[in-house]
């Protein structure tokens, strides 16, 4: 009787089992098949997204992408995609969760992290953009792109640190960045006009002085070069390679203009060494009569301001009377302390011009780099 019973049941389970797993074959079968149909559509809507991304149609995009990552959440390319877009329509916050999400399952990702710092600095939040810099700088990149996303981060990180007045982090960040820049012309001179944004022209010029050695023609590295030169006072240098960079292609205004004042400070100081006294003479001479030429514009100019007209008459009646007295040829033949005069009163009168009128030129940026240089102002 109980072997019946046993062998009824056993019959019963074989036809359950029998039933049972064809149907949750079929089962699953259906559910990969919804699952590989979802994930067909998702891509389809993330292509169309980017599409209309290229067509700067932002708005469309948005919609798009939320389509893809509804079929398909588990994608993070999708996600990013959707985040990078929302942030494109100023849709900051949600574009930040949506970040915030992905980082949960992978908080050692290095593009999650990086979208979180571009948000953190566009929100000006400091330290939360500089905690995810850092996150990205260590965190997981594919492994044939890890030393170039990390290049690129750091980058990124001394801009920010840059427009947001940081001059001190910025350089730590960018000597480790040096260390790191291959040697490659538009390596270095990315790295070299970092840190000439950044106030360190030594430095900078380290970097396109090596540029220059791998190509000697490379108008970039030899305008950064000058420029560095310049900034450190070494004028006949930056006269050399500000005309080299000219010479070889450069257009730049810019280059041009430091190239004009480097050859006015070289030209018109009245200091510099191995001249002889009648030089001395002439370009002190000079370079007041261009000071009172610019005092005299100054003050038409200002003629109905009583505040500016009581700086600037002063300064023109020292002027007019110390060219009629101490600066005349004699007098500076005879008392050599007469051209440091001469350059503290130029310096005050052009300091003054620049701050009341305006004025800026060659030659007046040129007149006071030379007063600076010989620090006459302290006097």
């Amino acid at each position: 009787m109980v072997f019946r019973i046993v062998q009824r049941e056993l019959g019963l389970l074989i036809l359950l089992c029998a039933i049972t797993i064809p149907l949750f074959l079929f089962t699953r079968s259906i559910a990969a098949r919804n699952r590989a149909r979802s994930s067909e559509i998702a891509a389809i809507w993330y292509q169309r997204g980017q599409q209309q991304l290229r067509a700067a149609n932002t708005q469309q995009a948005i919609d798009s992408f939320r389509h893809a990552t509804t079929n398909d959440h588990d994608n993070s390319d999708y996600t990013l995609a959707l985040s990078t877009a929302l942030a494109a329509e100023d849709h900051i916050e949600e574009a930040r969760q949506a970040l915030l999400r992905l980082r949960a399952s992978a908080p050692e990702n290095g593009e999650i992290n990086l979208n979180l710092a571009r948000l953190a600095a566009r929100d000006g939040k400091m330290p939360d953009a500089l905690r995810y810099y850092h996150n990205a700088l260590f965190g997981i990149w594919p492994a044939d792109r890890m030393a170039s996303q990390r290049t690129k981060v750091r980058t990124e990180l001394v801009r920010f640190l840059l427009a947001a007045g940081d001059k001190s982090q910025a350089l730590s960040e960018l000597l480790i960045l040096s260390s790191d820049t291959p040697d490659n012309g538009p390596a270095r001179n990315n790295v070299g006009q970092l840190f000439l944004e950044a106030g360190d022209s030594q430095h900078a010029l380290d970097q396109f002085t090596g540029s220059v050695r791998l190509n000697a023609k490379d108008p970039d590295a030899l305008s950064g070069a000058g420029h560095a030169s310049f900034n450190l006072g070494d004028y006949r240098r930056a006269r050399r390679y500000l005309e080299a960079a000219i010479d070889n292609g450069s257009r730049s205004p810019d280059v041009q203009k430091l190239l004009e004042t480097a050859k006015f400070v070289l030209s018109r100081d009245p200091l510099a060494p191995r001249l002889g006294t009648e030089e001395r003479v002439r370009r002190l001479t000079e370079d007041l009569k261009f000071v009172l030429d610019e005092l005299q514009s100054c003050i038409i100019n200002k003629q109905d301001d009583e505040n500016s007209l009581l700086v600037l008459e002063p300064l023109l009646a020292e002027l007019a009377d110390g060219l009629k007295s101490q600066f005349q040829p004699k007098a500076l033949r005879r008392d050599a302390e007469g051209f440091r005069t001469g350059l503290n009163l130029i310096q005050r009168s052009e300091t003054a011009t620049s701050q009341i009128c305006g004025e800026s030129s060659a030659l007046h940026n040129a007149l006071l780099l030379i007063g600076e240089k010989y620090g006459v102002t302290e006097q």
